[in-house]
C-alpha cells in the first residue's frame, strides 16, 4: 500500500490545496496522522483570514511599491489604514471583541488597496526585459501580496459570511502590530469531511482523542459524523499504572472569580509553595492564563531556594534544556507547556495545574461555536466545552508520567 505518515500541520495544509483544486501530497492509499487531536484547530487556522494594522504599512514601505506609486497615494492609503484600525480599537473594551455588521472604513481601505494592486499590475514597469527578470519577479510578488491584503481586509469588513465565520478583533503585543482582525470558520467539519476523510483512508492517533470513552467530540468536530461508512474505533489499554505511579491531590482553594482573580492566585501561590517544599522543586507549574502564571511566578520567585524558570524569559526549547539539566528546577508555563514536552524520570516529579482548563468564555470563536450548538438543539457545555476541558487536562497531566518506571 502507498502510505503517508504525516503530522497534522502538513496534512491540513494539503487539505487546503485540495479544497481549492490542487494536490500536494502524492496519491495514497493510507494516511497516518499522529497528534490528531489538533486537526480541527489547525484546519481552522489554515482556513482563517487574518489581517493586522501593520499589513498595509509594511507593503507601502517596499521599495518597488514606493518607486511606482505617488506620495499622495501612499499617504492616502496610510491614512485610510489608520482610520479603520483606530475605529476598531476605540470600540474595544476587552482584549478581544466581536466584529459585527459591515465596516465601511474597512471596505474603503480594502478597495483602495485592491486598486493599488491593479494599477501596479497594469504598469508592469520591467516588461519582458531579460536583464530585469529578477526585479520583475519581485515586483510580481509585491503585487500578489497587495492583492492578498486587499482580500483579507474586505473579508474581515463584510458581513456576508457571518453564518460561516466569526469575525473578531484581538489586541496584540508584537513589534509594529497593535491589532489583529480575524475571520475564522465556526466549523472545520465540512472541509475536513469532504476533502480528507471522504476521499482517503486515514488513521488518526493521539493519546487524547477520546473523551468519556467515546470519540463523539472528534467525529462531530472533524466531519466524521454522517459519513457513508462509519469509522473503525479503538481505545487502547493504558500503558501506565497510574494508581501505583502517581498521586493526585486536590486542595481546597477559594472559588475562582474573574472580578477577584488576584485573591484566587494568591491562594494558588500559597498552595504551590507548600507543595514545592515537599517535592524539593522538580516541578512544572502549569497555568491556564498568562496573567495567572506571572502573578504566581512573581510571588514565589524570591521565596524559593530552587532555580526558577518562567515562560517568556527564554525560548521554549532553551527553558526545557535548562530544566532537564538543572537539579530541583521549577518551571512556570502556560498552554505551550501542557503538551509536547517530555521529561522522564525524577527531574519532573510534580505537575501543578492552577484550575480546570475550560476554554475562555470570552473567546469569540468559542462563543460562536457554543451558540451554534445551542441553536441546533444541542447542549454546548456537555457536547463541546466539557470534553475540550477534559482533553486539555489529560494533556497537562500527561507531562508527569512518561515511562513505566516514573
Amino acid at each position: 500500500a502507498r502510505v503517508v505518515i504525516t503530522n497534522h500541520h502538513l496534512l491540513v495544509s494539503d487539505l487546503r490545496l485540495r479544497a481549492i483544486g490542487g494536490v500536494s501530497l502524492p496519491d495514497t492509499e493510507i494516511i497516518v496522522c499522529d497528534e490528531a487531536h489538533h486537526i480541527e484547530d489547525v484546519a481552522t487556522s489554515i482556513f482563517e483570514t487574518t489581517v493586522t494594522d501593520y499589513a498595509v504599512p509594511s507593503l507601502l514601505l517596499r521599495r518597488l511599491v514606493r518607486e511606482h506609486t505617488t506620495t499622495s497615494k501612499l499617504d492616502e492609503l496610510a491614512a485610510q489604514n489608520r482610520a479603520f484600525f483606530d475605529r476598531v480599537l476605540a470600540l474595544m473594551d476587552q482584549p478581544t471583541a466581536k466584529l459585527e455588521g459591515v465596516w465601511e472604513e474597512g471596505k474603503r481601505l480594502g478597495q483602495s488597496v485592491r486598486n493599488l494592486a491593479e494599477s501596479l499590475a497594469r504598469l508592469n514597469p520591467y516588461g519582458d526585459d531579460p536583464d530585469m527578470e529578477e526585479e520583475n519577479t519581485r515586483f510580481g510578488l509585491a503585487v500578489q501580496a497587495i492583492r492578498r491584503a486587499s482580500e483579507s481586509i474586505l473579508e474581515v469588513s463584510k458581513s456576508n459570511r457571518d453564518g460561516e465565520v466569526v469575525r473578531y478583533a484581538e489586541q496584540a503585543r508584537q513589534r509594529h502590530v497593535n491589532l489583529v482582525l480575524h475571520a475564522t470558520p465556526i466549523s472545520a467539519a465540512k472541509p475536513l469531511g469532504e476533502h480528507l476523510f471522504a476521499k482517503n483512508t486515514v488513521i488518526c492517533t493521539s493519546a487524547t482523542l477520546a473523551t468519556g470513552g467515546t470519540f463523539d467530540l472528534f467525529k462531530a468536530r472533524c466531519g466524521l459524523t454522517g459519513q457513508p461508512k462509519p469509522p473503525i474505533e479503538l481505545i487502547g489499554d493504558p500503558v501506565f499504572d497510574f494508581s501505583k505511579q502517581a498521586l493526585i491531590y486536590l486542595p481546597q482553594l477559594r472559588t475562582f472569580d474573574w472580578q477577584n482573580r488576584d485573591a484566587y492566585f494568591e491562594s494558588v501561590a500559597q498552595e504551590i509553595y507548600r507543595l514545592l517544599e515537599v517535592s524539593r522543586g522538580r516541578t512544572f507549574c502549569l497555568f491556564t492564563s498568562w496573567s495567572g502564571m506571572q502573578y504566581v511566578a512573581d510571588k514565589l520567585r524570591d521565596r524559593l531556594p530552587w532555580p526558577v524558570l518562567a515562560q517568556g524569559e527564554l525560548p521554549r526549547s532553551e527553558l526545557l534544556r535548562l530544566f532537564k539539566e538543572t537539579p530541583h528546577c521549577v518551571l512556570f508555563g502556560t498552554r505551550s507547556f501542557w503538551e509536547g514536552v517530555d521529561v522522564p524520570g525524577d527531574a519532573l516529579s510534580l505537575v501543578s495545574i492552577d484550575k480546570l482548563p475550560f476554554p475562555s468564555p470570552r473567546d469569540p470563536l468559542h462563543e460562536a461555536r457554543t451558540e451554534r450548538i445551542e441553536e441546533e438543539g444541542g447542549n454546548a457545555f456537555v457536547e463541546y466545552t466539557l470534553p475540550l476541558m477534559i482533553l486539555a487536562l489529560k494533556q497537562g497531566f500527561g507531562r508527569l508520567i512518561r515511562t513505566k518506571t516514573d
